[in-house]
């Protein structure tokens, strides 16, 4: 678990220096930030299979296949939901508004929600496999509980500040909307909330996978229906609030159905 840690902020390390040898080298266009990637993640798939060569078996093996098989479906349905997620009110906002809002809404995104999925995705590959061991659910359910008002309490005064810092870096093109980051920053924390207590589910084989991709289902069923009332109705700040909500209303429907996991 470790080790799973360590390759996930290796491949970080690892995008950022190849991204910091193109800006170097004034190789700045659009596809810089994915060459830079796509390389992290071929660096670490490779140092992964190296490090598990031992595991690693070509006999087929049924059971397993159809249990992985099952598994994945659900996986897939709700992984695939959660993916575009975060694209949708990009999307809404470019339609109901214009190019300088799409815009201004990427740099509040990056400055706030993609921080936080940043961190909660570095937790998240050493918390699942743990949280995969124990049959019984329910005093993971209680510790994050706990953790969820130090959430609010120090991650909303600290990413606040974070990403008002980065927007002030972003320049004068990019207007400072305290209102607006402070909307972002609390929607972040919601969505690592939402991501803790999905990761939980998942990590209770077919039943709790199943009811994990649902509620990634309705997430993103939600958002676009909140966002294309609300864009029009109230700009970037309805972007963001349709995000809030659809996510409150995932986190409820996990909470509601956690007695079938404990």
């Amino acid at each position: 678990m470790k080790k799973l840690a360590i390759f996930r902020a290796g491949y970080s390390i690892i995008a950022l220096i190849v991204l910091g040898i193109l800006v170097i080298n004034k190789y700045i266009f659009f596809t810089s930030p994915i060459f830079s990637i796509s390389f992290a993640y071929l660096i670490v798939f490779i140092l992964i299979t190296i490090n598990l060569r031992k595991y690693i078996s070509f006999q087929f093996d049924k059971f397993w296949f159809n249990k992985f098989l099952k598994y994945g479906v659900y996986a897939i349905i709700g992984g695939t939901g959660f993916i575009f997620l975060p694209h949708i009110n990009k999307i809404l906002v470019n339609k109901f508004l214009n190019i300088t809002d799409v815009g201004i809404y990427n740099a509040y995104y990056f400055s706030s929600i993609a921080i936080v999925i940043f961190i909660s995705t570095v937790f998240i590959t050493v918390f699942f496999p743990v949280a995969s061991m124990y049959p019984k659910k329910k005093p993971i359910f209680k510790k994050i509980k706990q953790i969820i008002p130090y959430l609010f309490l120090i991650g909303l005064p600290v990413l606040f500040v974070i990403g008002s810092i980065i927007l002030f870096l972003y320049g004068s093109e990019y207007p400072i909307d305290y209102f607006l980051m402070l909307l972002f920053v609390f929607s972040g924390i919601l969505i690592s909330i939402f991501g803790l207590y999905n990761w939980l589910f998942c990590s209770d084989d077919r039943l709790g996978v199943k009811l994990a991709s649902v509620a990634t289902l309705i997430v993103a069923f939600l958002n676009i229906l909140f966002a294309l009332y609300l864009i029009p109705l109230l700009g970037l700040y309805g972007a963001i609030i349709s995000v809030i909500a659809s996510f409150f209303t995932g986190i409820s429907f996990l909470l509601v159905f956690q007695k079938k996991v404990l």
